[in-house]
């Protein structure tokens, strides 16, 4: 059988979307604005529009990923 397994969070808007972790981490999201990314932010606690503000950062696990600027975190809608 095939079985796909989402993690998925809700915003205080009441958007469901797909992020693995309740809290953001900062080594892995940065503000594309100019307030500072509060560490360990929880999803629940922000908006959509707060997410859609958020741009992937570059692991250095994975130092073949490659990142587009257009990467968010990604919705159910």
């Amino acid at each position: 059988a095939d079985v796909l397994e989402l993690d998925v969070q809700l915003t205080s808007d009441g958007v469901v979307v797909i992020h693995h972790d309740f809290a953001l981490n900062t080594k892995l999201w940065r503000s594309l604005d100019t307030e500072q990314l509060a560490e360990g932010a929880l999803i629940r606690t922000l908006s959509l529009a707060d997410l859609s503000n958020l741009q992937p950062k570059l692991d250095p696990q994975f130092p073949e990923q490659h990142l587009q600027n257009t990467m968010r975190i990604p919705t159910l809608e």
